[in-house]
């Protein structure tokens, strides 16, 4: 029987993951808070009787290279759902450490950045030199945004606001004001099209590593004209530092928890838009309840990882396998739907 070290198995993620890793057969055992507070060499003496951690708990700044360090150095595989695109920058980095370890790091593990993530590669796959690849999410909120999140997703979309947010351009890193980029993304039906807005995601820093060829990888969320107008102008507020922390706290203040049936409303949809030599090729997904989509996706990664032969090194999702197979794990275990629309070669030559 495998071991999962769980870290924030108090959560509601973290808690949807444990009671999924009980039934897939897997042994949990509970990191606790005080020991990742207690530093490195504490995490690594709990890990080293695990095969996986799984971290559902914080991308709080140092967090990741801890992560990575005590893995390491344990020699236990790390899946992390954390979607802050500074936290899967760090986990990406670090694949020299990790092949030299003999462990997989799996960053984005979550509804956010394993779907697009996935999407983006049948996306890419399906065109023929894909020059850009645009991913959009959108979390529908019943009235305020990010009023359907839970603790821990205000308190990263809290420190996004504040971080360098960067898009892959022309084939470089870059810098971008959140919010800056808008574009019509078309998502599938019930959604339909939604106006979006650019913000910070992993798949900038993952998608050319399994996309051979593309230059231009931004993320987006659905917003309302206005709310992309809200988000753009909180975004220019984070930045002065007076105003940071009252954003902050006012971003992850406590709100009631979520209940079940509250949390299985909540409708997610993804979709992934390449342009290459041919036309646009689409990738779509949607369903209800990302918190529990997000915890089998990190289970699933967690059973890629240990499957025979496993990769090692720093990995997104679409690197552990094929990932029209993730996507159809998934869409087993969850609501999650999910299809691909290729280029229509009439559109470029239509036929005289």
């Amino acid at each position: 029987m495998s071991t999962i070290a769980l870290i924030g198995a108090r959560g509601l993620v973290g808690g949807l993951i444990a009671d999924g890793a009980a039934v897939a057969g897997f042994e949990v055992v509970e990191v606790p808070r005080t020991t990742t507070e207690a530093g490195g060499h504490a995490l690594q003496r709990v890990l080293e009787d695990a095969s996986v951690v799984v971290n559902a708990a914080s991308g709080a700044p140092g967090m990741a290279q801890m992560l990575v360090d005590a893995a390491c150095a344990a020699g236990a595989h790390l899946v992390d759902v954390v979607p802050e695109q500074a936290h899967v920058r760090v986990l990406h980095d670090a694949h020299r450490s990790a092949r030299e370890a003999g462990v997989t790091l799996v960053a984005g593990a979550g509804l956010q950045h394993l779907i697009g993530d996935t999407l983006a590669h049948l996306a890419g796959t399906a065109t023929e030199a894909p020059r850009e690849i645009h991913v959009a999410y959108t979390l529908p909120d019943r009235a305020a945004l990010l009023a359907d999140a839970s603790a821990g997703r205000r308190r990263s979309a809290a420190r996004e606001l504040t971080a360098p947010a960067l898009a892959l351009v022309d084939g470089e890193l870059c810098p971008e004001p959140i919010g800056e980029q808008r574009r019509l993304a078309w998502f599938p039906r019930p959604v339909g099209p939604a106006h979006a807005a650019s913000v910070p995601g992993g798949e900038a820093i993952t998608v050319p590593g399994h996309v051979p060829g593309v230059r231009t990888v931004r993320t987006y969320i659905a917003l309302t004209g206005w709310r992309c107008e809200v988000l753009q102008f909180a975004g220019n507020l984070a930045r002065i530092d007076a105003v940071d922390e009252r954003l902050t706290r006012r971003i992850a203040r406590p709100r009631p928890a979520m209940g079940g049936a509250r949390r299985a409303a909540i409708r997610w949809a993804v979709v992934a838009e390449a342009n290459g030599r041919d036309g646009v090729a689409r990738a779509w997904a949607y369903g209800r309840d990302p918190y529990r989509l997000t915890a089998a996706g990190a289970l699933g990664c967690v059973q890629r990882v240990l499957a025979e032969p496993a990769p090692t090194g720093a990995t997104s999702p679409a690197g552990l396998g094929p990932p029209g197979e993730l996507l159809d794990l998934l869409t087993s275990r969850t609501d999650l739907r999910w299809s691909i629309s290729r280029p229509d070669p009439e559109a470029l030559w239509p036929r005289s």
